[in-house]
């Protein structure tokens, strides 16, 4: 059986799974869903941390089964080239359109802390920087996250500390006042951008499985469902004014403000909201390799230099025009999104692709036993004729 590269340790695992289920569940969906769900917004982050679970339960199982085959491998063993080739095609433009409203949430709130109406200009070294990580390679950005997370995960505590334990928890009652209803809208309105874990499982085969390997991953989800939860919680409870929920932004800093008291001191929440904005950027690095792993698969690229350049310039540029188009036509691209197109990427990739993940994967690695069986039967043939 072939090898694959274990690029990623656990411990870096870790990481990566804690940073990508607080940011979107934290920063940016609480805002857009408060003025649907009202109070009842905690339960909303609750049926998104659920399907975190599940997207992890089969990442989990998959793992157990093969931990050396990736996902283009299972896709291929399992199914052919060209249904493969089909899955990662849609799993591509999901990641795609995925990473260009990243890049403009990550300007909404970038505009919120340091007050600049034009961030055009900041996002083509950001981009560059995102493009230079995925030339180094996933392990060098596993171990960009591992330096780094100790104090990202640090501060995203502290926050989340700081705002729950000074907010009225009361306000959030009576729960359900209106009924599920509210709560099942604003989970499908967002669900396309709320699956988190999703495009983790192209790290699949690339971690290394040790011992208690679930309960190591599975911790992570746990202690940012609890964080998320109680956030969502707090958010409604901590204003008086919904008013403050509907500007468009991010309200994260103006609570850390109130927690800090008066003006000259809340100016230490730049700091804070500046480890938050790395914590968004190495989730679009992330992103960015899995966009380049996927093109690189569909058309069979070899990993050289020259041939990284041009494709990583190819989604560079790809990046910065799907960016600036959404960021001059937002309304237009959400509704687009909002549409029946919506249900290709969440009934395929976030249902139909997870729930067969696991079958896929047993019969990849049955054909890859039985190839290396029939190999092992070739080569004791071949010695038996030699000698």
């Amino acid at each position: 059986m072939k090898k694959t590269t274990k690029d990623i340790s656990l411990h870096q695992y870790i990481y990566m799974l804690f940073l990508a289920s607080m940011i979107y569940n934290i920063v940016f969906i609480p805002g857009r869903i408060i003025t649907i769900v009202g109070r009842d917004l905690w339960l909303a982050i609750v049926l998104y941390n659920l399907l975190d679970f599940f997207h992890l339960a089969v990442f989990y199982i998959c793992e157990k089964i093969n931990p050396d085959l990736t996902i283009d491998q299972i896709l291929e063993k399992s199914l052919g080239k060209i249904p493969a080739k089909i899955i990662l095609i849609i799993f591509a433009i999901y990641v795609y359109i995925r990473l260009t409203v990243m890049y403009h949430d990550f300007t909404l709130y970038a505009c919120d802390v340091v007050f600049s109406p034009n961030w055009r200009p900041i996002i083509t070294p950001i981009i560059l920087v995102s493009l230079y990580c995925v030339f180094k390679g996933i392990r060098s950005i596993a171990r960009m996250t591992e330096i780094l997370g100790p104090g990202i995960v640090f501060v995203m505590v502290l926050t989340m500390f700081g705002i729950i334990t000074t907010s009225d928890l009361s306000n959030v009652l009576p729960i359900l006042e209106y009924g599920f209803k509210p709560i099942v809208i604003a989970f499908y309105n967002f669900q396309f951008f709320a699956a988190d874990y999703l495009c983790l499982f192209c790290i699949l085969g690339r971690v290394k499985v040790e011992k208690n390997f679930g309960l190591n991953i599975s911790l992570p989800l746990i202690a940012s469902a609890v964080f998320t939860i109680l956030f969502s919680i707090s958010y409604f409870g901590f204003y008086e004014n919904i008013a403050v929920f509907q500007k468009q932004g991010h309200s994260l800093i103006d609570m850390s403000q109130h927690l800090l008291g008066n003006e000259n001191l809340a100016r230490f929440d730049f700091i804070l909201s500046v480890i938050w904005m790395i914590a968004i950027l190495i989730r679009k690095i992330i992103y960015t390799w899995i966009l380049y792993q996927c093109i690189m698969v569909i058309f069979e690229l070899e990993e050289k230099p020259i041939i990284k350049y041009i494709v990583l310039g190819i989604i560079g540029i790809a990046v910065f025009f799907g960016y600036n188009y959404f960021n001059l036509n937002a309304a237009k691209v959400l509704e687009f999104i909002n549409s029946g197109f919506k249900l290709i990427f969440i009934i395929t990739m976030q249902i139909l692709l997870p729930l067969s993940l696991p079958f896929l994967t047993y019969i990849a690695s049955k054909q890859e036993r039985k190839i290396q069986k029939n190999n092992m039967l070739f080569k004791k043939q071949l010695r038996t004729k030699n000698q």
